[in-house]
């Protein structure tokens, strides 16, 4: 499997989150240390506010892009072994991650929630606890994953139509929960949800037909992958 991570976009955004909570942090201390003069309280609510704001912008941001593993790392492991006639693509196209490859494109959603998941039909929950409160200001909200896979995919669709619009390019797609803390209970779920372990084996379950040429391939590939060099190649 090939790898191919914009490792450069996960510096920046990774800087600007520890940047964010810090200046988030200042505004807080200056809040406080103006709340001591009574007069100037509208600008203490505002530092306050301000602070807090940032404080959780950067927080957030650095659930994605400093605490480690993020996203691309669950994946490129557990893909690592996979056919190299498969590349992964992290932070370079249209959405956050797709592996192309001869029957055409799979977008990876990646969730990195803890705890129960629960999903019946089309209606997803993430019980609330103790332990979510903690960090419920910092975290992102579970939302729902098959929608917004299925947001993820046309994306996708639509990206490479303007490409090859001549060409009726493949797109499959699958939720990944990369946490081993989380406990997937599941009803009746219209698209693939995977762990990390599973990976492989849905990858392995795609058509064995190539849906696309190796010229097609190429194109795909080439765009999906713009300027950014691969940066692991495994067996």
């Amino acid at each position: 499997m090939r790898v191919v991570t914009n490792e450069k976009l996960i510096a920046k955004r990774a800087k600007l989150a520890k940047r964010m909570s810090l200046i988030g942090l200042v505004v807080l201390v200056a809040g406080f240390v103006i709340s001591f003069y009574p007069k100037l309280f509208l600008l203490t609510l505002a530092c306050l506010i301000a602070g807090f704001t940032l404080s959780n912008i950067g927080v957030f941001n650095a659930s994605m892009w400093v605490k480690e593993p993020r996203g691309d790392q669950v994946l490129t492991r557990g893909l690592k072994g996979f056919s190299n006639k498969f590349t992964l693509f992290n932070y370079t196209g249209p959405v956050p991650h797709v592996v192309a490859g001869p029957p055409g494109a799979v977008v990876l959603l990646v969730k990195a929630h803890e705890g129960k998941i629960e999903a019946k039909g089309n209606r997803w929950r993430h019980p609330f606890t103790m332990r979510r409160l903690v960090g419920f200001f910092g975290s992102e909200s579970l939302g729902n994953p098959a929608r917004d896979l299925k947001a993820s995919t046309q994306a996708v669709q639509t990206f490479l139509t303007k490409l090859l619009p001549e060409t009726e390019i493949p797109i499959f797609g699958a939720v990944v929960f990369s946490s081993p803390k989380a406990e997937l209970s599941l009803q009746d779920v219209d698209v693939p949800v995977l762990t990390e372990d599973e990976l492989k084996d849905f990858m392995r379950r795609l058509p064995k037909e190539e849906a696309l040429t190796s010229e097609e391939q190429r194109a795909v590939m080439h765009a999906l992958q713009g300027d950014i060099q691969a940066t692991e190649e495994s067996e």
